[in-house]
């Protein structure tokens, strides 16, 4: 697939102000990426089935188990996911960071890898 290249959430362009695009792993990286920043319900044209349970996320105090779950069911909603290797979630509660990593095997055959950090 191809679509619009993004650089947080913000669309490319090159030298020559020409659109760039992303294709194969960099764009299931992207399409990933979407789902896990996108709140669920946030999205206008799909506001039951695409994105992150931010609400099960954004609490006083953090459940890595169920925030593990969430993104496992957020990765998920892409179709072309086979199997979602790993997720690991780490909370530094004196920095009060929450820094997500998955990795995931595309039906393409690549392993995707990325790292979110809240």
């Amino acid at each position: 697939m191809k679509t619009l290249l993004l650089n947080d959430g913000d669309i490319v362009f090159g030298e020559n102000n020409e659109l760039l695009m992303a294709e194969e792993e960099e764009e299931e990286k992207q399409s990933l990426q979407m789902l896990v920043g996108t709140n669920l319900g946030e999205w206008f044209l799909n506001e039951t089935d695409h994105g992150l349970r931010y609400d099960r996320i954004q609490v006083k105090n953090p459940d890595v188990e169920v925030i593990s779950y969430e993104v496992r069911h957020s990765l998920a909603q892409e179709s072309r996911v086979k199997e979602i290797l790993s997720v690991n979630v780490t909370f530094d509660r004196t920095k009060r960071a929450l820094e997500i990593s998955y990795q995931v095997r595309m039906d393409s055959g690549n392993i995707v890898e990325d790292k979110v950090v809240m």
